[in-house]
């Protein structure tokens, strides 16, 4: 493994050329076709009920026995994950649901019983791992047979202990996750997969605990391996944004919304930097994008709420940072530990 992969890791990549499958790859044999995918992605959306799924392309990565999966969703009933601190910036707490378009990536992992299993879909709107939707008629492989679990997995964890990966999942324990989330990393997986959910889940840690120089630096690692990872841009644009590094941060959601334009949360990112630097008109349209899409977005409102009262728009300020202390009580305080005060008449 080289100097770089060892040092980097990366959770997923979103493809921003046209998909393919790889003509020569070791799992030609057993392709991983749209239908497939497209059966265990509804799978996991059961209850959404959404309008339509449509599959873009199908990418195998067969050094990591896996495959990626562009996809589009049309009216897709989403709820608030009641324990999921990136998505309650984004949704508010209390739960509530919404309709939601948009694209998405998912990932697949090929079993040497011949079985596909969605692990893991991401959307500009949050990320779900852990998944176990199999592709096929074929029974989910269980991980404690070693019949069948992933082609790869011998090799996967080989030094990381199971306690380190359980805890390297994310949650309300962020200095659990760091130290699982390390130790995973110093176990130098073959998985890049594994390797990138390791690297992102400890940079969010870190970034709840209020270390952004360390966030900073573990999303900077996946871009030096994948520097088309929107969300990567997208999340060290946040963590900039909130220390004060407003040039960089801009300059990072430009690139995630040049690489997945549709991504509303760069444009929430953005209009936090748009804020801090006094770029008012900047702010309040980033954060009329989202809001446009989600109209409970509390995090927009309060922003687009300042940036209204900064501009003298006494009313629409009053009407938006209301909204928003109705959806979240907690919201002033937010803004305040991302560096911007609350208002003042």
């Amino acid at each position: 493994m080289s100097n770089v992969r060892s040092a980097c890791l990366v959770f997923f990549v979103t493809f921003v050329m046209s998909p393919l499958i790889l003509p020569n790859s070791v799992l030609a044999d057993d392709k991983l076709t749209n239908e497939k995918a497209h059966g265990a992605i509804l799978q996991f959306m059961e209850g959404g009920d959404p309008k339509e799924l449509k599959i873009i392309g199908v990418r195998e990565l067969p050094e990591q026995n896996a495959a990626q999966v562009d996809f589009t969703v049309t009216d897709w009933l989403l709820k608030k994950p009641q324990n999921d601190a990136v998505t309650a910036y984004v949704f508010g707490p209390g739960g509530g649901t919404f309709r939601w378009s948009g694209p998405g990536t998912a990932v697949f992992v090929h079993y040497n019983n011949g079985t596909w299993v969605l692990t893991s879909v991401s959307t500009s709107y949050g990320t779900w791992n852990n998944l176990n939707f199999p592709a096929s008629d074929t029974e989910a492989p269980q991980p404690t047979n070693a019949s069948t679990t992933p082609s790869n997995a011998d090799t996967t964890h080989s030094n990381a202990s199971t306690t380190s990966v359980d805890q390297c999942k994310g949650g309300n324990q962020p200095d659990l996750t760091i130290g699982g989330c390390t130790a995973v990393i110093q176990s130098d997986p073959e998985s890049d997969v594994v390797l990138a959910k390791a690297l992102l889940t400890r940079a969010f840690a870190y970034f709840q605990k209020g270390e952004h120089e360390l966030a900073i630096a573990d999303y900077g690692h996946v871009i030096l391996l994948q520097p088309d990872n929107a969300t990567a841009f997208e999340f060290r644009c946040w963590n900039r944004a909130i220390i004060g590094h407003l040039d960089q941060a801009l300059a990072d959601c430009n690139q995630s919304l040049t690489l997945q334009p549709k991504n509303l949360g760069a444009h929430e990112r953005r209009g936090l930097a748009n804020l801090k630097t006094g770029n008012f008109d900047a702010a309040i349209a980033d954060y009329s994008v989202v809001i446009a899409s989600n109209p409970k977005a509390a995090v927009s409102l309060y922003g687009r709420g300042l940036a209204e009262r900064m501009k003298g728009q006494t009313s629409a300020s009053d009407a938006d940072i209301s909204a928003a202390k109705t959806i979240s009580r907690t919201i002033a305080d937010t803004f305040v530990k991302w560096g911007v005060p609350a208002p003042t008449r």
